[in-house]
This record gives C-alpha cells, structure tokens and sequence, in this order.
C-alpha cells in the first residue's frame, strides 16, 4: 500500500509574488493503483509552467477501516469490489 501525495497548482489560482496558491491531495492506494493515480494527476495537473508540482509515493505500513475493522489491502479495496 502506497500514500500518494500531490501539491499541486490550483486552476486559476492568481499569481502572488512568483507563488501560486495550491493544492494539496493525499490518497491511499493499494499497488496496483499507483501508477494510474499518479497519471492521471499528472494529466489534470499538467499546465507545462513552472509550479506545477510534485508528487510524493510513500509507503503505508498498515491502514485500518474505522467501520468495518479491516486492515491493510481490504482496507483500501472499494466497498463492494470483493
């Protein structure tokens, strides 16, 4: 399980100084939805101007679901799809 972290500029944002205000996304995968995520951030992100920003991956050692109790992988797999 990987944590996906996005700053990124914000459509339309106005310049201040050369900064940009920003956005900042923090989504929970499981591996096999890594690198669509990222690709797909990197598609609505993408202006080509300095500032974009970045994207962090990091690993998650564990991830419990607070109403069900699960851990881990069922954790992050959609409710229903499994």
């Amino acid at each position: 399980m990987k944590l996906v972290k996005a700053i990124i500029r914000r459509e339309g944002a106005k310049s201040k100084s050369e900064l940009h205000e920003k956005t900042l996304l923090e989504i929970g995968v499981s591996d096999s939805f890594v690198e669509p995520t990222v690709q797909t951030i990197m598609e609505a992100g993408r202006t080509g101007e300095v500032g974009d920003g970045k994207i962090f991956v990091q690993p998650v050692e564990h991830v419990y679901r607070i109403r069900t109790g699960e851990e881990d992988e069922q954790a992050v797999t959609p409710v229903g799809s499994g």
